[in-house]
């Protein structure tokens, strides 16, 4: 009989390993996600985009949601381009029931990223970029899932109209400024071969304060824009 519990107890030895490697793995994937949600509440987004990503490697069952989180607080810190990464990658793997959230934010990076565009006076880049974003938009099933949380539908579907209209307001925009004449630099040193130098000097004068007028007003128009964004959730 004690040879025989022996035996069973060998055999079942790996089978216990294996579920306290589980058990701790589960115990870490929990630890890291009520740590990232805790600074993520407290705004402290770079302790919450680190913690989200700890996850990223321990959860295999559901590893979107690790860079769904980690996106989102990458977004929160101005970091557009990670995010893009993150949320990108979360796009690709998270069940449709959830495909409307993930979508959204990942619009929102991208719309983060073509305001930091025109901040550069790279419009028709950014009119690009705009486009990308309304037909990742339009590829996604916000409104035509239901999740069985009639609320949270509800609430993206709202948030998924408004992410179009402000993303085909900005496309407009950037596509009028894409097509404004770019003013060359008169040469140092080399007066106007025709025109008398004082009139020179008023037109360079009056250049300059075009050239300032029109950098306000664009960084008055991204600022403006970003702070309608509704601010990403965290899962």
């Amino acid at each position: 009989m004690s040879r025989r519990r022996r035996r069973l107890a060998l055999a079942f030895a790996p089978i216990a390993v294996l579920l306290l490697a589980f058990a701790c793995k589960v115990t870490l994937m929990l630890g890291n996600n009520a740590a990232g949600q805790d600074a993520y509440d407290q705004s402290r987004f770079p302790d919450a985009a680190q913690a989200f990503g700890r996850n990223r490697t321990l959860d295999v069952l559901e590893d979107w949601v690790a860079s769904y989180n980690r996106g989102t607080a990458l977004l929160q810190q101005g970091r557009a381009t990670e995010a893009r990464v993150d949320l990108e990658r979360a796009l690709e793997r998270a069940p449709e029931e959830r495909d409307c959230m993930v979508r959204i934010n990942l619009v929102a990076a991208m719309d983060a990223q073509a305001g930091d565009l025109l901040a550069a006076q790279r419009a028709a880049e950014a009119r690009d970029l705009y486009a990308e974003a309304l037909d990742v938009l339009a590829a996604g099933s916000c409104g035509q899932v239901d999740s069985g949380d009639s609320d949270r539908d509800e609430s993206e579907r709202q948030a998924a109209e408004e992410a179009k209209e402000r993303l085909e307001e900005k496309q407009q925009e950037s596509d009028s400024k894409a097509d404004e004449p770019v003013t060359e630099p008169t040469p140092s040193g080399e007066p106007s071969a025709s025109a008398d130098p004082g009139d020179g000097k008023r037109e360079r004068l009056e250049e300059r304060n075009r050239e300032g007028q029109r950098e306000n007003t664009e960084e008055q128009d991204y600022n403006e824009g970003t702070s309608e964004d509704p601010p990403p959730r965290s899962w």
